[in-house]
């Protein structure tokens, strides 16, 4: 009855794709993503090439989905528990002032709102001050010169020695976006401060 139900529903109000292939799949199914990289300066956690993690990433970018934060969520509190325990804060890449208004969330902050909450913090450590063209429509080489002083930092707590810092993207292809949020802020932390530059999908 409920197969018919949604059938109808989707007759109705299709989905977004990326909604669609997302309906039947759960938070342990999807840890079969879970695939660390380093690219660059950054950590990947799973290849966006594959069909439910770009998915996941749209559905949660584009259509501020519910469930498609929770899967996300879920690949990144896995690999938190392999870390070492010590005092954490993310900080998500935040969106230019124009992009939050149109957008009205912040993507990265979705996911980060799922995570169950253990020895971390959320923190808006860093602000956008600079309206940027989208990364995908440049070549590699621009996007690096697209990000330059992209970043301020915003008041930090007053210590941080002995803590871990991951600035959090949902997704990377140069990691240009982080690597400059990266120059930005490890200026203002204490040497010993770890800071890891972490995306969700390359």
């Amino acid at each position: 009855m409920l197969d018919i139900l949604l059938k109808i529903s989707d007759l109705i109000a299709p989905p977004h794709e990326s909604i669609a292939i997302l309906r039947n799949e759960t938070n342990e199914k999807f840890l079969r993503y879970f695939f660390p990289q380093k690219i660059s300066h950054t950590l990947a956690l799973a290849n966006y090439s594959e069909r439910f993690v770009k998915a996941a990433v749209t559905a949660n970018k584009f259509h501020n989905h519910k469930k498609a934060a929770r899967l996300l969520a879920h690949l990144l509190d896995h690999w938190l528990n392999t870390l070492p325990t010590k005092p954490t804060i993310l900080v998500p890449i935040p969106l230019s002032k124009k992009r939050q208004k149109e957008r009205g969330y912040n993507q990265v902050t979705r996911i980060l709102e799922n995570l169950p909450s253990r020895n971390f913090k959320t923190r808006p450590l860093l602000t956008r001050h600079k309206e940027t063209a989208p990364q995908t429509s440049l070549a590699r080489e621009q996007r690096f010169a697209n990000m330059v002083d992209v970043f301020t930092v915003n008041d930090l707590p007053e210590d941080l020695a002995g803590y871990r810092i991951i600035i959090v993207d949902d997704v990377t292809t140069t990691g240009a976006t982080l690597h400059s949020a990266f120059l930005a802020l490890t200026p203002h932390v204490p040497p010993e401060c770890e800071v890891i530059c972490l995306a969700l999908a390359h």
